[in-house]
């Protein structure tokens, strides 16, 4: 249990700043998506490693992250960083291929800007219909 609380409260923070979400906005997200009753002071407690929640809640903060069980109780900032520009440019690649595949480049290879704008508007998209 020592590992998993190490790692859990460096991930809430973690995952909650990249959404860019206050410690506030992210207790009100858990309530209304995953049904949790949990307050501003109880992620506080979460990332300061003062608390741990019950398997249950840290099972529904993962699902609201979209990371697996066993990613929260891993060191995924140091996962996520290690994420090399070699993959991120393979990734492109592999989109671009797609993009081009399901017929939106009209033929031509797309550019990085273009495979970047589309991410966005994907990510917007998700946003909107997730709500």
């Amino acid at each position: 249990m020592n590992r998993m609380k190490n790692y859990f409260y460096k991930n809430v923070k973690f995952l909650r700043e990249q959404k860019r979400l206050t410690q506030s906005e992210l207790a009100e997200e858990l309530n209304k998506k995953e049904k949790l009753d949990i307050k501003e002071a109880t992620i506080g407690h979460w990332e300061n490693n003062i608390r741990t929640p019950k398997i249950e809640t840290i099972l529904k903060v993962a699902h609201y992250f979209n990371v697996g069980s066993e990613i929260i109780f891993n060191d995924i900032k140091n996962n996520i960083i290690n994420y090399t520009l070699d993959e991120e440019e393979q990734d492109l690649k592999n989109l671009g291929r797609l993009l081009k595949r399901l017929g939106y480049m009209k033929g031509k290879n797309p550019t990085k800007d273009e495979m970047k704008k589309f991410l966005m508007w994907y990510e917007a998209s998700r946003r909107l219909f997730d709500e």
